[in-house]
């Protein structure tokens, strides 16, 4: 995923009403979309789900072992330790020696490979120990340092992989993966400078990596740059036009700088792509109520609401949607949502329902 795949963009918009337009009791009023205020929706988090691709960046275990196998019996392709040359000796027919290549990869170990069988199959815990056991044997192994950086952060071990990934980048700093897993912790640590640094590091590693041109664009969105962030975003595509966390992030930049239709665009290209991005939902319907189209809105949070009905916010939106066209079921949403703790919706019973 990337997931961040993954996967990245808005948090879902939630829409209050402001001014006096009177209490509700028995009738519903359509409330003036001039009243309508949107609470700031360009704050970033990864997609609740994204597309799955192949990547170097973000490889899954399973890929990293069939990777790391075919590895060991061809011929690498950039400048790392292989294995022993041995010179055998004249043979019977009195020939000068040959060359021969023993197949003993002091980076792609059995341990390591042992470790990568064993995470695929679910055993981080053992994995790890494999891990080490690879680092024992030889402490310059920059993949057994990156994939155990991986498997601590799958145990919730966020400082242990900054650690390792850290270590594996000092060993060997051209590479995608490593770089791209210490964009991703930096930027959950909010040390964003960092993460760009990080992420620039994997795109010379490999320019044309989705994952990492992406998430490099979900980092200069986060610190405004939205202008930036669409570059990096139309880079990605070029990459892998099939790759939705992309489009859904480019939408929330778009929509952040008011080019509703064209986040509309985004949004519903993610969704050809993979129809469950929930978020994608909330903020194609937040963008539909921006270009006072209230009916296209309603179909979107109602979609979301199908998908995820205990979420609170599908029903605030979608009750202040309503409340747009003089619906009187704003009520029954607004009264649904505040049953789950929603603040907006009490505010909005309270002013409009007259609850």
């Amino acid at each position: 995923m990337r997931s961040l795949t993954f996967i990245m963009a808005l948090i879902p918009a939630y829409f209050f009403v402001a001014g006096c337009a009177g209490r509700q009791t028995t009738e519903a009023k359509v409330i003036s979309t001039d009243s309508l205020q949107v609470i700031d929706t360009t704050a970033v988090q990864l997609p609740d789900t994204v597309v799955k691709t192949t990547s170097v960046a973000d490889p899954s275990w399973h890929e990293a072992l069939q990777n790391e196998r075919a590895a060991v019996t061809q011929p690498a392709k950039i400048a790392v330790p292989r294995g022993e040359v041995i010179l055998s000796g004249k043979n019977a027919s009195n020939t000068a020696p040959k060359t021969i290549t023993k197949i003993n990869d002091p980076i792609r170990s059995k341990e390591l490979l042992d470790g990568l069988e064993k995470a695929k199959n679910g055993d981080i815990k053992g994995a790890l120990s494999d891990f080490s056991a690879a680092l024992v044997k030889n402490p310059k192994n920059y993949m057994a340092f990156f994939f155990r950086g991986k498997a601590k952060l799958e145990m919730n071990d966020r400082e242990g992989a900054l650690k390792d990934i850290e270590q594996s980048v000092s060993l060997f700093p051209n590479q995608v993966s490593a770089n791209y897993y210490a964009g991703k912790i930096y930027f959950d640590k909010k040390e964003y400078s960092k993460a760009l640094e990080a992420f620039t590091n994997a795109l010379k590693a490999r320019p044309d990596d989705a994952p990492s041109l992406d998430f490099r664009g979900v980092t200069k969105a986060m610190l405004g740059k939205h202008d930036e962030a669409l570059t990096d975003y139309d880079a990605a595509l070029k990459a892998d036009p099939n790759y939705s966390t992309t489009y859904y992030n480019k939408g929330t930049s778009l929509a952040a700088i008011q080019k509703y239709d064209e986040a509309v665009t985004c949004f519903t290209e993610a969704l050809k792509r993979e129809a469950n991005l929930k978020l994608c939902y909330i903020n194609r319907g937040n963008c539909y109520v921006m270009l006072k189209n209230q009916q296209a809105a309603i179909e979107d949070y109602t979609k979301l609401i199908e998908l995820d009905p205990k979420n609170s916010d599908a029903y605030f939106n979608r009750g202040t949607a309503y409340s747009m066209t003089g619906d009187d079921r704003m009520c029954d949403d607004w009264r649904k949502s505040a049953s789950m703790g929603n603040a907006k919706a009490v505010a909005s019973l309270k002013e409009y329902c007259g609850k």
